[in-house]
């Protein structure tokens, strides 16, 4: 479920926008908060957001390929990593 709103009054700042395994493994969901297309990734049950857009052309990275912690703009097939 997709919730866009606090979790609680004591944790400001977090959201709840999807259930733990809502994605599967290898997988992405875009979501919308706070007015912004966000990418969510499931990559070997760890979870990573990042900006829906690759920065070389804009291209919707949550329908890219996901290999390792690597998604490939489906545009024009540049790499981005989602873990640092």
């Amino acid at each position: 479920m997709i919730e866009n709103k606090a979790v609680d009054s004591n944790s400001p700042g977090q959201v709840k926008v999807a259930d733990p395994d809502e994605i599967a493994d290898g997988r992405s969901k875009v979501i919308n908060l706070a007015g912004r297309s966000v990418a969510l990734f499931r990559i070997k049950n760890q979870y990573f957001a990042i900006a829906n857009a690759c920065l070389h052309r804009g291209g919707p990275l949550g329908e890219g390929e996901v290999r390792n912690y690597e998604v490939t703009c489906p545009w024009h097939v540049e790499g981005v990593f989602v873990e640092l």
